[in-house]
């Protein structure tokens, strides 16, 4: 989803102020109403102890940075799957290297990374197999684990 951002100026003969309208990325934030900066931090569901559902809490963490051969994939949907759950439940220790949030399956658009010779380009939809990390607005995944969602499918099918 993209915000919307308003910056107030005055109007040429006017004493009214106008207000022009302006587009961003959600990976950018307005900030001070005049310079804009990439966001350094998302939100995302963490595992805070070993239990029921109602241990997954809304947290901020930093966005993750796409390493070579990654993507960024801002988060449309993410499935849920056997591993997710017995990982919150601490049956299913996360595996090193991986991200400790819950999430193997996500579907959504690619935004940053390294497309290489992938025949991607940002903007496009994608499902992916991912390492964890799921579960949150922004997860990175190796370029060749990206499928295009296929037609007739929206990413919460495709997620699933």
């Amino acid at each position: 989803m993209q915000q919307a951002l308003v910056k107030k100026r005055s109007g040429r003969g006017s004493k009214e102020a106008q207000e022009q309208h302006m587009t961003l990325p959600s990976r950018w934030q307005y900030n001070m109403g005049l310079i804009c900066t990439k966001a350094t931090k998302m939100r995302a569901i963490e595992i805070t102890q070993p239990g029921a559902p109602d241990v997954l809490k809304l947290c901020d963490r930093p966005m993750p940075q796409p390493q070579t051969g990654e993507v960024l994939i801002k988060v449309h949907a993410a499935g849920i799957n056997r591993p997710d759950v017995l990982q919150r439940t601490g049956s299913y220790p996360v595996p090193k290297g991986a991200s400790d949030l819950p999430g193997l399956e996500v579907a959504g658009e690619i935004v940053d990374g390294d497309l290489g010779n992938s025949g991607f380009k940002k903007g496009d939809m994608v499902c992916a197999l991912v390492q964890g990390g799921g579960y949150a607005e922004y997860c990175t995944a190796p370029v060749a684990q990206c499928l295009p969602i296929p037609k007739g499918l929206s990413a919460l099918e495709a997620a699933s």
